[in-house]
């Protein structure tokens, strides 16, 4: 009797002992599975530098669309970038294309729609810069430079596992930059040119200017002589009229 007890005593500890190392290697199986998990989720592809070509996973929180930054070309209309939630949101059955939009300036721009607004994992470009060389003549976008103009970012997510869509609309503002003008650098008048004078004519003009001197100087020579002359008769004639008087 007191061998069967022992006995019994005996397989139940050994079956307790399997019990609990079942339980304990379900236990960390199952920690090993849910940390792999946590590890493979990645929800940080909400900025631009780290949604191109990058969505978050299904299981991460829905995020509105955000502006991010622009660039503006020579001709004054901007590229515009931004990030949207790829994953959650609701695709529209007309486009085939995610329910984003993009209004600047008061044109509105469709996802599927108007070839501008493209998409790249979570990340958004509308580029508007060839748009006169794309639309001559339309009114619809006119952007001058100096300006401010109003945008906004519209979309329709929906969060896994859940029948409610949420509708987002971000505003946001972008300043058309004065056009820069290089520097004028003030205009000095310039000297009125000498004309140049050869030597021949150097030489003419000074043979003119001493035949002329050399003319003037035998003028004054001989009207010296005539005075001279003059004078001499009209003393002789003195003389000799002094002569005749008693």
């Amino acid at each position: 009797m007191r061998t069967g007890a022992v006995a019994v005593v005996f397989l139940t500890a050994i079956i307790g002992v399997v019990f609990n190392s079942k339980a304990a290697l379900a236990t960390t199986s199952a920690d090993s599975t849910f940390s792999q998990v946590i590890r493979e989720i990645d929800c940080s592809h909400t900025v631009y530098s780290r949604a191109v070509g990058q969505v978050n996973d299904v299981e991460c929180d829905v995020f509105a669309p955000k502006y991010d930054h622009s660039v503006i070309k020579d001709n004054g209309y901007p590229v515009i970038y931004g990030v949207y939630d790829a994953v959650h949101t609701v695709i529209d059955p007309v486009t085939g294309a995610h329910q984003l939009a993009i209004e600047f300036a008061g044109r509105v721009f469709v996802l599927g729609v108007d070839p501008e607004l493209t998409v790249n994992g979570n990340a958004w470009v509308l580029d508007l810069s060839n748009w006169p060389n794309t639309h001559p003549g339309d009114t619809t976008l006119v952007i001058e430079r100096g300006k401010t103009y109003l945008g906004e970012i519209t979309s329709s997510t929906r969060a896994y596992g859940s029948a409610l869509q949420i509708n987002h609309a971000v505003p946001f503002t972008i300043t058309i930059p004065p056009r820069i003008l290089p520097s004028t650098p003030p205009v000095i008048p310039s000297s009125p040119a000498i004309p140049a004078v050869s030597a021949a004519a150097t030489g003419i003009k000074s043979g003119k200017d001493l035949a002329n001197t050399g003319a003037n100087m035998w003028f004054m020579v001989i009207a010296a002589l005539g005075m001279i002359i003059i004078a001499f008769i009209l003393l002789i004639r003195n003389r000799r009229g002094g002569s005749h008087e008693p």
